[in-house]
């Protein structure tokens, strides 16, 4: 049936298969230059530190001394693309011997295991044995020394930080009744002794004796009370931020007064009369 102009103009549809089979693919068109002007070069990229490879169809990376990680073509990316005014500058290391990159590569987990690897049955068990026991009476002396000196990684948790290292110096530069008890004792059970063979005289002696020890007893008790009290003032102007650290002080301050000044762990670090270290 013929279609007469006044049915308007024909309604466009899309392009048949056979259209789009017949049209070939796009090519990029070629990249342009300028006339009396060279484009400049294009470098691959190491896609481990994205430094500039070796060359084109290379797999190492010009900075081998850092990265050490040649890329396989097998597993590479689309490498990027950039001229060589594009670059950044090679950064010079300026820092310190010990904090310099190690410019070898991190070894591997078996190679680690490997080397920490030990027999578990030595050749010589005797020299094994005794180089244990040298090892660990070095690790004693080195514990022990730090007690003694007051270390903190080395003290218990009772004595560290600042504030007992307070207490212990206010205690240490005094001198307190407790700190002699166990001299008098010894001398009390060698008295008991000698006693046994005077039984005209043990009656009223052994009063005295009694008197003594427990009046000192009481003595010492009241005297680290008593310094235990002043302690916990002072800590608070001394120490603004650790105000609330005086937990248990009580005890430990009468702990430390009754035993002997040499026997003292840690070691007493000032003298009599002497200044703490805090207020120095």
């Amino acid at each position: 049936m013929p279609v007469s102009a006044a049915a308007g103009p024909a309604r466009a549809t899309g392009p048949t298969k056979a259209t789009v089979a017949a049209t070939p693919h796009r090519v990029a068109a070629p990249r342009r230059e300028v006339a009396g002007r060279r484009a400049p070069p294009v470098v691959s990229r190491c896609i481990v530190c994205l430094s500039p490879s070796v060359g084109a169809g290379s797999s190492q990376c010009l900075r081998a001394a850092v990265c050490h990680r040649p890329y396989p073509w097998a597993m590479a990316r689309r490498l990027t693309e950039q001229t060589i005014e594009d670059l950044p500058e090679q950064e010079v290391d300026t820092r310190p011997a010990g904090q310099q990159k190690k410019g070898r590569p991190t070894p591997k987990r078996r190679e680690a295991e490997a080397a920490r690897r030990k027999p578990l049955v030595v050749a010589d068990r005797k020299a094994a044995k005794q180089a244990d026991r040298e090892e660990r009476a070095r690790q004693r002396a080195i514990v022990r020394q730090g007690m003694l000196e007051g270390d903190d990684r080395y003290l218990a948790p009772r004595d560290r930080g600042p504030v007992r290292a307070y207490v212990r110096d206010r205690v240490d530069g005094r001198f307190s009744v407790g700190q002699v008890m166990l001299p008098v004792l010894l001398t009390v059970l060698v008295a008991t002794v000698v006693m046994m063979y005077l039984p005209e005289q043990s009656s009223w002696v052994r009063i005295g004796v009694f008197v003594a020890v427990y009046g000192m007893l009481l003595w010492g008790l009241v005297d680290g009370w008593m310094l235990a009290r002043r302690l916990k003032g002072e800590i608070g102007r001394v120490f603004p931020q650790r105000a609330g650290e005086t937990k248990g002080l009580t005890s430990y301050v009468i702990l430390r007064s009754f035993q002997m000044r040499g026997s003292r762990t840690p070691r007493a670090a000032v003298e009599r009369g002497e200044t703490p270290r805090a207020l120095r």
